[in-house]
């Protein structure tokens, strides 16, 4: 069978196989982990499921330059049959196209949850509460990569000479989750465009003072009142003094 590639796993040198092999052949693991590369290549290259290859263990011994490696296979359980019918245990759960296909399938799923970690709704495949637990992850990740500051949405505002004030912008959002309507905010500046548009958020002249109350009207009241009667008092003494010269 034709093929390219095939499926290892990234962990078998600590395989105890590996590690008899390697005992066995007085070879290091690393050695062991190329041999069998090569042979288990040259069986998906030319074997459809691993079963009656007609070849003879002296053969996988030259294919890989190591007297003895076919036998050390039989004794790990990776090889049997007669020369002239070997068999590949297990071929078709590693190589073969299915097998191919699972572990494509596989690294698929898994391009596409990292793709999803930055935005909960894209490229979902998954569901059930693993599916959720991701989606609450991803959409915390997704407000802290868009939430800016004060001072940018200041800056912002400032740029493009709108009226919107940034702290009530800052705290609509903040309240609500950073949610533009029921799905999480993807772009700041196209909200704060929006409240722009809508003319939402105007910002307010400052207050001339604070509010007066009842009992400090009141009070001033009586101030003013004392002011006009001393004025007055004032005033009918300079008539006095005047008469009196």
């Amino acid at each position: 069978m034709a093929g390219d590639w095939i499926k290892m796993r990234t962990n078998l040198a600590e395989d105890p196989a590996v590690v008899r092999l390697a005992s066995g052949l007085n070879l290091d693991r690393f050695a062991i982990v190329g041999r069998l590369h090569k042979i288990w290549s040259w069986a998906n290259e030319h074997s459809i499921d691993g079963l009656d290859v007609p070849v003879d263990a002296q053969f996988l011994d030259s294919l890989v330059a190591t007297p003895g490696f076919a036998d050390q296979l039989r004794r790990a359980g990776w090889l049997s049959g007669r020369d002239g019918g070997l068999t590949f245990p297990s071929f078709l759960r590693h190589n073969g196209e299915s097998a191919k296909s699972r572990a494509m399938d596989a690294n698929r799923k898994k391009r596409v949850r990292k793709a999803s970690g930055k935005c909960p709704d894209e490229n979902r495949t998954e569901s059930g509460p693993e599916k959720r637990r991701e989606e609450r992850d991803t959409t915390k990740s997704c407000i802290s990569h868009v939430r800016p500051s004060i001072e940018e949405v200041a800056a912002y505002c400032r740029e493009r000479g709108n009226h919107v004030d940034p702290q009530a912008w800052m705290d609509h959002y903040s309240a609500n989750g950073w949610k533009v309507g029921r799905n999480p905010m993807r772009d700041w500046k196209a909200a704060v465009r929006q409240w722009e548009r809508n003319d939402l958020g105007r910002s307010k002249p400052a207050a001339q003072g604070k509010p007066v109350t009842f009992a400090q009207q009141r009070q001033q009241n009586v101030l003013d009142l004392i002011a006009k009667l001393e004025a007055q008092d004032a005033q009918r003494g300079t008539q006095l003094l005047e008469a009196a010269r």
